[in-house]
């Protein structure tokens, strides 16, 4: 017997969106418009907009996408995601301090995500502000003590701090 298998309407855009980037970015990018307007309120078409725009390097309107998806629903899951892509394009574009307050948005939703800790120990560690770097390495530690790069992180900061190193 053939099985048949309906996909949901998110799952089956969302492959959509993800077969038209492999095609286009731009593809990509009016597919996503297009589910906008057939569901204005569906932060997931906001969110993956978000990251084609940032694909882009359109990082403006990838930030108003990432935040219409938090508007949309602010607590979830789907938030913790814009908030991470947020912090990304915060740092990429030298916006320090926002990057932190994204990151530490996401980590209100998800507190045991070990790369949003890892990534703000890079923040700080480029702001000079060392012991907080130590502090989100450590936490990293805690959360995934495998990780052997935090370990390796907290060394080039002992370094950095006495004037040896640079990351």
């Amino acid at each position: 017997m053939n099985k048949i298998i309906l996909l949901t309407m998110p799952i089956c855009l969302n492959i959509c969106v993800q077969q038209a980037y492999a095609v286009s970015p731009m593809l990509a990018q009016q597919t996503q418009a297009k589910q906008i307007e057939v569901k204005p309120n569906d932060h997931n078409a906001y969110y993956n907009m978000g990251i084609v725009y940032a694909d882009l390097k359109q990082y403006q309107q990838a930030l108003r996408a990432y935040q219409k998806a938090i508007d949309i629903k602010p607590n979830k899951h789907e938030a913790y995601q814009s908030y991470y892509g947020m912090a990304i394009i915060h740092d990429k574009l030298g916006e320090y301090q926002q990057a932190l307050r994204a990151y530490n948005r996401a980590i209100k939703i998800e507190p045991y995500d070990h790369w949003a800790y890892y990534n703000m120990g890079i923040i700080h560690a480029k702001l000079g502000e060392y012991q907080q770097a130590i502090n989100a390495y450590q936490k990293v530690i805690d959360i995934k003590p495998d990780l052997h790069k935090a370990y390796t992180n907290i060394g080039i900061i002992y370094g950095m701090m006495i004037g040896n190193a640079k990351l």
